[in-house]
Order: C-alpha cells, then structure tokens, then sequence
C-alpha cells in the first residue's frame, strides 16, 4: 500500500526548509508519497513547524487544538511543554525522514468506518507504542517493566497500579507519545525504583484514560463485550463524568463500545477510547464468560450499595494522597 499525504511548513527558515523537502523525497522509499505545502490555516496531514518563530508557534497551536499531527522544531529539541517531543533545529536529514515516517504510518491507515476510526485488521500496527506493550500479552504487560521513547522513561508499576517517570516531563511526553512507534521495553529491576522523593506518581488507570482520550481518533475499535472487575482508580479524574458513567455501566454488565453508544450519549470514539484503556489496566474481567446486556432493570439491592461504598473509599483515600497529575 502506498501512503499519499501533505505536509505544511510554518516558520521555517530557508535551510531548514530545503531539509524538509529532502526528507519528504526520501520518504518515497518507504512507500510513501509526500507533497510540501505551506501552511495557510487549512488542515494539512502533518505540520512542520519551528517555534522559535511566532508564526510556527501560531500555526503549532492551531494544529493542536484540531489535534492535526505535528512536527515541532527547536533550537535545542526535547520536550515542550504540552509533552511534544521536538527535534533540534541543527537535526540532519535522516532524522527528519525518520520522524516523518513515524507519524505518517500513524495517521495513515488503508481503511476507515463511518465514525473514522481505524476498522479493526484493517492495519496490522494499528495499535502502537506504549498502549501497544501495556495490552499485547507477554513479560511487560504480564509485571512492571521500563518503557522508553526517546530520552524519556517511566516506570509502569502493575502491581501498584501506578506510573512513574523521574520528572513530571516523562508522563507528559508518555501520554502524548502513547502511539509513538519508538517505545521500547525491558522488565523492571530493583535500581529501577530508587527512593527518591522526586519520582513523580500517578494512578495508570486515570493516566490512561486521559492518553486514549488525546489519541482517541487513532485507536481502532476496541472488539467484544466486556465487563470491569474492578472499579478503576480515576486518581484527579473526578470531574470526568463521562468516565464515571462508564465505570458504572461496565461494572454492573458486560457491553460492547457500540452497546455503550447506544445506552448513552457519549461519542463512540470516547467510549472506544476509555475500552482501550481500560484493557490496558487490565481491569476487564477476563474470567467471566457469560454476555450481559445493559438493560434498564434494576440490579440487586447490594450492587449499588457496593459500588457506592467502593467510590466513596476510592475517593477518600485518593483527596489525601494524590499530589500529582499529568
């Protein structure tokens, strides 16, 4: 299959430019067609932009917010401060082309359904990066495990639940690189969790609903019905009431994203987003075998007592302890 797409370019200056096209050339070997416009305030597949000019970082803003895939440029790279890993304004070509590649083969797929979500089978790496190691079977979804994208780390903690990264940076760079395709992995040893005060926490769970969420458009259907075994931790979530409804519906019965779109108001892509990351968290009962539709019948007098009292010792303990949120 080949790949066509455009690319925009907003504040680049005349070298940077010529590396761009350049790399956009050679992305031909890998099959895909890139055709170099420059930004007008349209849509455009991909946007290059450098911000340390006020154009780019006009034209970077507005991309974000229509949640258009971006390249930023720097002048030292790194992380931005939404979590965005640049790339140096000094960057060769091959890193360019690199990059390039990386996002293309993450927003191009062969086909799409009407909500425009990736169908399932439809790209054999639909499912990418970090979300990819947290729900595929084997060692790192099975115990904690390092994952790594780029110069940034974190820690995932499976038996605590948690997220670790030494810095606030690495969680913002995990979540929005969550589909990266750079994401690698080995378990977890002991030096891997040193006693620092430092190491910034927070509740997997809550971190990756709001990660799906972000990346929503590029998830492909979440398949089958499921039910939660365990209410997942929200940690600073607690104005997200669209996860909490879904929490409660999929604690009570077992439900497919299209079962949930129907029950509620919530956009299938939403709901699609908060399936992934619940089998991420590995909070999908896996043991239960027969299918539940969500019906308006009333549960038994002690489910909703127990989902209450389970909300309220979640919440009471969470006030107290959670400090941190990405």
């Amino acid at each position: 299959m080949t790949i066509s797409l455009v690319i925009s370019m907003a504040g680049l200056d005349d070298s940077l430019e010529r590396r761009v096209v350049m790399a956009a050339k050679l992305l031909g070997a890998s099959r895909i067609n890139a055709r170099i416009e420059p930004w007008d305030g349209t849509r455009r597949d991909i946007l290059v932009a450098d911000m340390s000019d006020a154009y780019g970082r006009t034209a970077y803003a507005v991309a974000r917010r229509r949640k258009d895939a971006v390249l930023p440029i720097s002048r030292t790279g790194g992380a931005l401060d939404d979590g965005t890993v640049a790339l140096s304004s000094s960057c060769q070509v091959v890193e360019l082309q690199n990059r390039l590649r990386e996002i293309a083969l993450q927003i191009r797929t062969p086909v799409t359904d009407d909500t425009g979500l990736i169908k399932m089978g439809a790209a054999p790496d639909a499912v990418l990066g970090l979300l990819e190691l947290l729900t595929k079977p084997g060692a790192a979804s099975g115990g904690d495990f390092v994952a790594k994208y780029g110069t940034y780390s974190v820690v995932i903690r499976r038996s605590a639940s948690r997220i670790i990264g030494r810095s606030h940076s690495d969680l913002v760079a995990a979540k929005s690189n969550l589909c990266g395709s750079a994401w690698s992995a080995r378990p977890a040893g002991r030096d891997d969790l040193p006693q620092s005060t430092e190491l910034v926490s927070m509740s997997l769970d809550a971190f990756l609903i709001t990660a799906c969420e972000l990346h929503e458009r590029k998830l492909p259907p979440f398949p089958g019905r499921h039910q939660l075994g365990h209410w997942p931790d929200l940690g600073t979530l607690t104005d997200n009431v669209e996860a909490m409804q879904l929490s409660a519906l999929l604690s009570r019965n077992k439900a497919s994203v299209d079962e949930l779109a129907l029950r509620t108001n919530i956009e299938k892509a939403r709901i699609n987003a908060f399936c992934w990351a619940m089998s991420a968290s590995g909070l999908f009962d896996s043991t239960t075998r027969q299918s539940v539709a969500i019906t308006d019948q009333a549960p038994p007098e002690d489910a909703p007592r127990s989902i209450i009292s389970r909300l309220a010792r979640r919440f009471g303990i969470l006030f107290g302890a959670e400090s941190t949120g990405v």
